[in-house]
């Protein structure tokens, strides 16, 4: 985020180029992680609107999953529409031909929306979804992340064994140190809850 703002003059300097919408969706995901919403939604929006005037489908579907992250992270009134309009919207754009990393992102995001709003069965048939797809294409990323979906959704639900397991298979199968760290985590959350009495546990 610091580095995006010292060098922001310069960032701009290339806007014509297909790549800033994708530089812009990436600064605003820094912002989102560290919780400057309201920034993250601007860069996000201006993505979008670049990929409408040029034309250009991937700054759009950048900037609807940099808005489907937003609405997850802090859910306000109304998230759940707006999580299904942008996924919707993506959908919409790529069909069945959307590549392996926006189909990843698309569905860990819808569901992660579903935990939110208590729907674990779902998540967790979702999550198991992004797995099987992975295995099918070979491709780690989505192998990791239905297995993350998979792993939270059943610690939630107390099955600590199955989440144990699940963001085991996670980690090894990610390809990413991102998403090694965040299997690890999935990993831990379990091991932890089963040492808190019941009557005290939040996760």
């Amino acid at each position: 985020m610091t580095l995006f703002e010292t060098q922001r003059a310069r960032v701009d300097r290339i806007e014509g180029h297909p790549t800033y919408p994708r530089i812009l969706a990436l600064a605003g995901t820094a912002y989102c992680q560290n919780k400057h919403f309201k920034s993250a939604e601007k860069l996000f929006e201006q993505a979008i609107e670049i990929g409408e005037r040029s034309g250009d489908d991937d700054a759009i579907t950048h900037g609807c999953l940099g808005l489907m992250v937003m609405h997850c992270s802090a859910p306000g009134p109304g998230y759940w529409d707006k999580v299904r309009a942008l996924s919707t919207r993506i959908n919409d754009l790529w069909g069945e031909n959307a590549q392996p990393y926006y189909r990843t992102y698309l569905e860990f995001y819808e569901t992660w929306s579903h935990s939110i709003r208590g729907d674990i069965d779902q998540a967790l048939e979702e999550g198991q979804q992004l797995y099987d797809f992975g295995k099918a294409e070979n491709f780690p990323g989505a192998v990791g992340y239905g297995a993350i979906c998979m792993a939270f959704n059943e610690a939630y639900s107390e099955n600590f064994d199955a989440a144990i397991r699940h963001a085991s298979e996670g980690a090894e199968a990610a390809a990413a140190r991102s998403t090694r760290w965040s299997a690890w985590g999935s990993r831990g959350c379990p091991w932890s809850c089963r040492a808190i009495p019941r009557a005290a546990r939040s996760c």
